[in-house]
């Protein structure tokens, strides 16, 4: 398979900060959660070790990069056969983890959503900051995936996604007990990259809250106007997708 060169370089550079040998099975994007980045990451996390803070910032920095790529609604898409051009595979749709690492990992295995790939794909719809004390390695393991292959694997904000929040509910003293305020401040940066939406196959229109009077009669191309990366914390529509609960 040919990669782009950013994909390649974003994979060379993981590999580098993470101390992974280089071999041809860093670039297999097809199969995540058996890359060799991956799995040297689940193998970190299940012996409740850390990665560096070198591998930290660069994840961020690349991820946050990466993200402000998308619109503020990502279009999230099956995989298609390159051969016959139809539609295959999976896209499963995941609410809050907030900070549960093990319960986190469990979302991959058979009995729930199977390993991440190219043709079995993951939204996750925000909340994955606070709360549970491994919300870090829960990033860290998306961004990592999502740097590899960035169709695979798309991660919206939530209202736990915000410097506010975070400072009260866990994830603040979280990052400053394990790395220290420079990584604090890289995810403050990376919360307002975060796209707040999703239409998938283009039937379903999904936000981690809800809608509100302001943003309900929006179109797509308006709410993609939004600039969320000076306005996107004091937005009143993306306040609504963040935080509005559905009603009768």
């Amino acid at each position: 398979q040919t990669l782009p060169a950013s994909t390649k370089e974003r994979i060379e550079a993981l590999a580098h900060a993470l101390q992974v040998e280089n071999s041809s099975h860093l670039y297999d994007v097809k199969h995540l959660w058996s890359n060799p980045i991956v799995s040297r990451l689940n193998e970190l996390y299940a012996n409740n070790q850390r990665v560096s803070e070198e591998y930290m910032h660069k994840v961020l920095d690349l991820s946050t990069e990466l993200m402000y790529s998308f619109p503020n609604i990502v279009d999230v898409q099956l995989h298609q056969d390159p051969v016959t051009n139809e539609k295959t595979g999976t896209l499963n749709i995941c609410g809050d983890t907030h900070g549960q690492y093990d319960d986190f990992t469990q979302i991959f295995g058979d009995a729930i959503g199977g390993a991440p790939s190219e043709s079995n794909r993951f939204l996750f719809n925000g909340d994955i900051a606070d709360r549970g004390p491994k919300a870090i390695e829960i990033f860290t393991t998306l961004l990592t995936m999502k740097l590899i292959n960035p169709n695979a694997i798309h991660i919206l904000r939530g209202n736990h996604e915000t410097k506010e929040m975070t400072n009260s509910y866990g994830f603040r003293a979280e990052v400053l007990k394990k790395y220290g305020p420079t990584t604090l401040e890289k995810f403050h940066k990376f919360f307002t990259s975060l796209p707040f939406g999703a239409v998938a196959e283009k039937m379903m229109f999904v936000v981690h809250g809800g809608l509100g009077p302001q943003s309900v009669h929006l179109t797509i191309d308006e709410i993609n106007r939004i600039n969320r990366r000076q306005d996107g914390d004091n937005n009143e529509v993306v306040e609504e997708f963040l935080w509005a609960d559905p009603r009768d």
